[in-house]
Protein backbone atom coordinates (compact mmCIF):
# COMPACT_ATOMS: atom_id res chain seq x y z
CA UNK A 1 0.00 0.00 0.00
CA UNK A 2 1.58 3.14 -1.22
CA UNK A 3 -0.28 6.57 -1.02
CA UNK A 4 -1.40 9.53 1.34
CA UNK A 5 -4.26 9.41 3.54
CA UNK A 6 -6.12 13.21 4.06
CA UNK A 7 -6.83 12.87 8.07
CA UNK A 8 -8.61 15.90 9.67
CA UNK A 9 -7.01 15.47 12.78
CA UNK A 10 -9.34 15.79 16.40
CA UNK A 11 -8.19 17.61 19.08
CA UNK A 12 -7.58 16.55 22.00
CA UNK A 13 -4.46 13.90 20.37
CA UNK A 14 -1.18 13.98 18.66
CA UNK A 15 -0.10 13.57 15.65
CA UNK A 16 2.13 10.24 16.29
CA UNK A 17 -1.52 9.06 17.47
CA UNK A 18 -2.98 9.55 14.54
CA UNK A 19 0.09 8.01 12.91
CA UNK A 20 -0.34 4.60 15.59
CA UNK A 21 -4.34 4.85 14.75
CA UNK A 22 -3.59 4.72 10.75
CA UNK A 23 -1.28 1.84 11.40
CA UNK A 24 -3.95 0.04 13.26
CA UNK A 25 -6.73 0.52 11.01
CA UNK A 26 -4.24 -0.51 7.78
CA UNK A 27 -2.28 -3.03 9.17
CA UNK A 28 1.14 -1.20 7.56
CA UNK A 29 3.91 -0.64 9.62
CA UNK A 30 5.63 2.41 6.90
CA UNK A 31 2.99 5.19 8.57
CA UNK A 32 4.12 8.81 8.91
CA UNK A 33 2.56 12.06 9.36
CA UNK A 34 3.82 15.60 7.35
CA UNK A 35 4.16 17.86 9.86
CA UNK A 36 3.27 18.39 13.45
CA UNK A 37 -0.08 19.41 14.52
CA UNK A 38 -0.53 20.59 18.13
CA UNK A 39 -2.99 18.92 20.44
CA UNK A 40 -5.20 20.97 20.65
CA UNK A 41 -5.27 21.82 17.00
CA UNK A 42 -7.59 20.19 14.43
CA UNK A 43 -7.62 20.08 11.00
CA UNK A 44 -5.41 18.82 7.57
CA UNK A 45 -2.57 15.82 8.96
CA UNK A 46 -1.52 14.07 5.55
CA UNK A 47 -0.65 10.74 6.66
CA UNK A 48 1.62 8.77 4.49
CA UNK A 49 1.90 5.04 3.87
CA UNK A 50 4.49 2.60 2.32
CA UNK A 51 7.00 4.40 -0.30
CA UNK A 52 4.87 7.68 0.50
CA UNK A 53 6.97 8.11 3.20
CA UNK A 54 9.88 9.13 1.28
CA UNK A 55 7.26 12.52 0.18
CA UNK A 56 6.92 14.03 4.05
CA UNK A 57 9.76 16.58 3.46
CA UNK A 58 7.74 17.55 -0.16
CA UNK A 59 4.41 18.07 1.09
CA UNK A 60 5.80 19.46 4.37
CA UNK A 61 7.35 22.21 2.14
CA UNK A 62 4.54 23.32 0.55
CA UNK A 63 2.14 26.14 1.77
CA UNK A 64 -0.52 25.52 4.81
CA UNK A 65 -3.70 27.77 5.70
CA UNK A 66 -4.88 27.94 9.37
CA UNK A 67 -7.60 29.41 11.17
CA UNK A 68 -6.21 30.72 14.61
CA UNK A 69 -8.25 32.17 17.58
CA UNK A 70 -6.35 34.73 19.27
CA UNK A 71 -6.88 36.00 23.00
CA UNK A 72 -5.75 39.23 23.93
CA UNK A 73 -3.86 40.11 27.19
CA UNK A 74 -3.35 37.23 28.27
CA UNK A 75 0.31 35.62 27.80
CA UNK A 76 1.29 31.93 28.64
CA UNK A 77 4.74 29.86 28.46
CA UNK A 78 3.22 28.11 25.70
CA UNK A 79 1.65 30.92 23.53
CA UNK A 80 -1.26 28.91 23.33
CA UNK A 81 -3.96 28.22 25.86
CA UNK A 82 -2.42 25.28 27.15
CA UNK A 83 -0.15 26.98 28.84
CA UNK A 84 0.83 28.55 32.25
CA UNK A 85 -0.06 32.18 32.60
CA UNK A 86 2.77 34.48 32.17
CA UNK A 87 1.04 38.02 31.89
CA UNK A 88 -2.04 39.59 32.29
CA UNK A 89 -3.10 42.18 31.67
CA UNK A 90 -6.88 44.62 30.88
CA UNK A 91 -6.66 45.33 26.75
CA UNK A 92 -10.14 46.44 26.78
CA UNK A 93 -8.38 49.42 24.94
CA UNK A 94 -7.65 47.23 21.98
CA UNK A 95 -9.35 48.04 18.65
CA UNK A 96 -10.01 46.14 15.65
CA UNK A 97 -8.22 48.52 13.63
CA UNK A 98 -5.50 48.29 15.78
CA UNK A 99 -5.46 45.06 14.93
CA UNK A 100 -5.58 44.62 11.84
CA UNK A 101 -2.79 47.26 11.34
CA UNK A 102 -0.65 45.03 13.42
CA UNK A 103 -1.41 42.59 11.40
CA UNK A 104 -0.16 44.52 8.02
CA UNK A 105 3.49 44.33 9.75
CA UNK A 106 3.43 40.98 9.37
CA UNK A 107 2.70 40.12 5.55
CA UNK A 108 5.88 39.04 3.72
CA UNK A 109 9.20 37.66 4.91
CA UNK A 110 9.70 37.57 8.24
CA UNK A 111 11.94 36.02 10.86
CA UNK A 112 10.77 34.12 13.42
CA UNK A 113 12.15 32.53 16.70
CA UNK A 114 10.22 29.01 17.17
CA UNK A 115 9.18 28.80 20.36
CA UNK A 116 10.55 26.26 23.55
CA UNK A 117 7.30 24.36 22.88
CA UNK A 118 7.86 22.62 19.52
CA UNK A 119 9.05 19.68 17.96
CA UNK A 120 12.39 20.65 16.95
CA UNK A 121 15.26 19.32 17.61
CA UNK A 122 18.05 20.13 20.07
CA UNK A 123 20.89 17.53 19.88
CA UNK A 124 18.49 14.59 19.64
CA UNK A 125 15.94 15.99 21.63
CA UNK A 126 12.74 17.54 21.08
CA UNK A 127 12.25 21.12 22.66
CA UNK A 128 9.26 20.33 24.38
CA UNK A 129 11.32 18.10 26.19
CA UNK A 130 13.18 19.80 27.44
CA UNK A 131 10.51 22.72 28.25
CA UNK A 132 9.01 20.21 30.43
CA UNK A 133 11.99 19.83 32.35
CA UNK A 134 12.33 23.92 32.72
CA UNK A 135 15.41 24.08 30.42
CA UNK A 136 15.29 26.77 27.82
CA UNK A 137 18.15 27.59 24.82
CA UNK A 138 18.63 30.27 22.97
CA UNK A 139 16.80 29.54 19.10
CA UNK A 140 18.54 31.04 15.76
CA UNK A 141 15.59 33.22 14.27
CA UNK A 142 14.42 31.57 11.04
CA UNK A 143 12.86 33.50 7.58
CA UNK A 144 9.62 32.03 7.14
CA UNK A 145 6.65 33.89 4.48
CA UNK A 146 3.36 35.23 5.64
CA UNK A 147 1.20 35.12 2.29
CA UNK A 148 -2.14 36.26 3.36
CA UNK A 149 -2.83 37.35 6.65
CA UNK A 150 -6.87 38.57 7.25
CA UNK A 151 -8.75 39.52 10.54
CA UNK A 152 -12.33 37.57 10.40
CA UNK A 153 -13.73 38.51 13.79
CA UNK A 154 -12.86 40.42 16.31
CA UNK A 155 -14.72 40.77 19.86
CA UNK A 156 -14.30 43.75 22.40
CA UNK A 157 -13.59 43.07 25.98
CA UNK A 158 -11.09 43.28 28.60
CA UNK A 159 -9.25 40.52 27.43
CA UNK A 160 -10.45 41.12 23.32
CA UNK A 161 -10.46 37.81 21.16
CA UNK A 162 -10.24 37.63 17.49
CA UNK A 163 -10.07 35.14 14.48
CA UNK A 164 -7.55 35.47 11.87
CA UNK A 165 -6.78 33.39 8.59
CA UNK A 166 -3.35 32.58 7.45
CA UNK A 167 -1.37 31.18 4.64
CA UNK A 168 2.06 30.66 5.46
CA UNK A 169 4.96 28.76 3.95
CA UNK A 170 6.37 25.66 5.71
CA UNK A 171 7.69 25.63 9.16
CA UNK A 172 5.50 28.58 10.19
CA UNK A 173 4.52 28.65 14.08
CA UNK A 174 0.88 29.91 14.45
CA UNK A 175 0.98 30.35 17.58
CA UNK A 176 4.25 32.35 17.83
CA UNK A 177 2.73 34.53 15.26
CA UNK A 178 -0.22 35.33 17.10
CA UNK A 179 2.85 35.83 20.30
CA UNK A 180 4.52 38.38 18.22
CA UNK A 181 1.25 40.36 17.39
CA UNK A 182 0.23 40.58 20.48
CA UNK A 183 4.04 42.05 21.52
CA UNK A 184 3.53 44.82 18.97
CA UNK A 185 0.51 45.83 20.39
CA UNK A 186 1.76 46.17 23.44
CA UNK A 187 -0.45 43.91 25.72
CA UNK A 188 0.72 40.41 25.16
CA UNK A 189 -1.50 37.56 23.49
CA UNK A 190 -1.57 33.86 23.32
CA UNK A 191 -3.29 31.81 20.16
CA UNK A 192 -7.05 30.12 21.94
CA UNK A 193 -7.72 27.75 19.18
CA UNK A 194 -5.99 26.19 15.87
CA UNK A 195 -7.53 24.65 13.02
CA UNK A 196 -5.48 23.86 9.66
CA UNK A 197 -7.44 23.88 6.67
CA UNK A 198 -4.80 23.13 4.34
CA UNK A 199 -1.51 21.64 3.46
CA UNK A 200 0.08 21.90 0.21
CA UNK A 201 -2.81 20.23 -2.12
CA UNK A 202 -4.83 18.42 0.96
CA UNK A 203 -7.91 20.61 2.04
CA UNK A 204 -10.01 20.07 4.84
CA UNK A 205 -12.83 19.70 2.53
CA UNK A 206 -11.74 15.84 0.99
CA UNK A 207 -10.02 15.11 4.49
CA UNK A 208 -11.46 11.94 6.20
CA UNK A 209 -12.63 11.67 10.15
CA UNK A 210 -10.65 8.14 11.64
CA UNK A 211 -13.79 6.47 12.48
CA UNK A 212 -14.32 7.25 8.61
CA UNK A 213 -11.51 6.05 7.28
CA UNK A 214 -11.70 2.86 9.47
CA UNK A 215 -14.87 2.05 8.14
CA UNK A 216 -13.64 2.53 4.73
CA UNK A 217 -11.07 -0.04 5.64
CA UNK A 218 -13.15 -2.46 6.98
CA UNK A 219 -15.62 -2.69 3.99
CA UNK A 220 -12.43 -2.79 1.63
CA UNK A 221 -13.09 0.71 -0.04
CA UNK A 222 -9.79 2.30 1.40
CA UNK A 223 -8.24 2.95 -1.96
CA UNK A 224 -11.49 5.32 -2.43
CA UNK A 225 -10.02 7.78 -0.43
CA UNK A 226 -6.37 6.87 -0.70
CA UNK A 227 -4.41 9.64 -2.49
CA UNK A 228 -1.97 8.10 -4.93
CA UNK A 229 1.43 9.53 -5.18
CA UNK A 230 1.57 11.62 -8.01
CA UNK A 231 -1.40 13.26 -6.84
CA UNK A 232 -0.21 13.53 -3.55
CA UNK A 233 2.85 16.35 -4.91
CA UNK A 234 0.83 17.79 -7.78
CA UNK A 235 1.82 21.48 -5.72
CA UNK A 236 4.78 20.62 -7.28
CA UNK A 237 5.90 21.84 -10.88
CA UNK A 238 6.22 18.61 -12.81
CA UNK A 239 8.10 17.48 -15.93
CA UNK A 240 7.63 14.09 -17.58
CA UNK A 241 10.52 12.00 -18.98
CA UNK A 242 11.19 9.42 -21.54
CA UNK A 243 11.84 5.37 -21.03
CA UNK A 244 16.07 6.22 -21.31
CA UNK A 245 15.94 9.30 -19.30
CA UNK A 246 13.33 7.49 -16.54
CA UNK A 247 16.15 4.82 -16.39
CA UNK A 248 19.09 7.47 -15.57
CA UNK A 249 16.51 8.77 -13.23
CA UNK A 250 16.15 5.17 -11.37
CA UNK A 251 20.35 5.06 -10.54
CA UNK A 252 20.11 8.68 -8.93
CA UNK A 253 21.31 10.46 -12.15
CA UNK A 254 19.92 14.11 -13.25
CA UNK A 255 17.81 13.92 -16.53
CA UNK A 256 19.04 15.00 -19.36
CA UNK A 257 15.76 16.39 -21.14
CA UNK A 258 12.37 16.50 -20.23
CA UNK A 259 8.98 17.47 -21.48
CA UNK A 260 7.71 20.58 -19.59
CA UNK A 261 8.34 23.73 -17.93
CA UNK A 262 10.11 24.83 -14.88
CA UNK A 263 9.22 27.42 -13.14
CA UNK A 264 12.00 30.30 -12.75
CA UNK A 265 11.55 30.12 -8.93
CA UNK A 266 11.09 26.17 -8.36
CA UNK A 267 12.94 24.83 -5.84
CA UNK A 268 11.48 21.11 -6.30
CA UNK A 269 10.00 19.07 -9.13
CA UNK A 270 8.44 15.91 -9.55
CA UNK A 271 9.56 13.66 -12.38
CA UNK A 272 6.98 11.50 -13.65
CA UNK A 273 7.76 8.52 -16.27
CA UNK A 274 6.61 7.91 -19.67
CA UNK A 275 3.12 5.75 -18.22
CA UNK A 276 2.73 8.96 -15.51
CA UNK A 277 3.72 7.31 -12.65
CA UNK A 278 6.04 9.50 -10.28
CA UNK A 279 9.75 8.56 -10.59
CA UNK A 280 11.28 10.72 -7.84
CA UNK A 281 11.15 14.25 -6.54
CA UNK A 282 14.02 16.48 -7.44
CA UNK A 283 16.18 19.79 -6.51
CA UNK A 284 16.47 22.54 -9.04
CA UNK A 285 19.74 23.83 -9.32
CA UNK A 286 21.03 26.11 -11.98
CA UNK A 287 23.57 25.12 -14.40
CA UNK A 288 24.60 25.33 -17.99
CA UNK A 289 21.66 23.01 -19.13
CA UNK A 290 18.26 22.76 -20.83
CA UNK A 291 16.91 25.97 -19.65
CA UNK A 292 19.62 26.54 -17.25
CA UNK A 293 19.00 23.92 -14.77
CA UNK A 294 19.62 20.55 -13.60
CA UNK A 295 17.13 18.25 -12.00
CA UNK A 296 18.84 16.31 -8.89
CA UNK A 297 16.63 13.27 -7.76
CA UNK A 298 16.89 13.10 -3.93
CA UNK A 299 13.92 11.31 -3.24
CA UNK A 300 13.86 8.14 -5.55
CA UNK A 301 10.52 5.87 -5.90
CA UNK A 302 11.22 3.67 -8.41
CA UNK A 303 13.27 0.64 -7.80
Amino acid sequence: MNGVLNVDKPGGITSHDVVDAVRRITGQRRVGHTGTLDPMATGVLPICIGKATRLSEAIMAGTKDYIAGITFGVETDTQDSTGRILSEEDASYLTKEAVQKALEDFLGAIQQTPPMVSARRYHGRRLYELAREGISIPREARLVRILHLELLEFHPGEHPSAVISVTCSGGTYIRTLVHDVGAVLGCGAHMSSLRRTRVACFTQEAARKLDEIERLALSGQLDAVLIPMTQAVSHLPSVTLNQQEAGRVKHGQPPREWAGEVPDDAQRVALIGPEGALLAIARVEKAPSKDGVVLKPYTVLVE
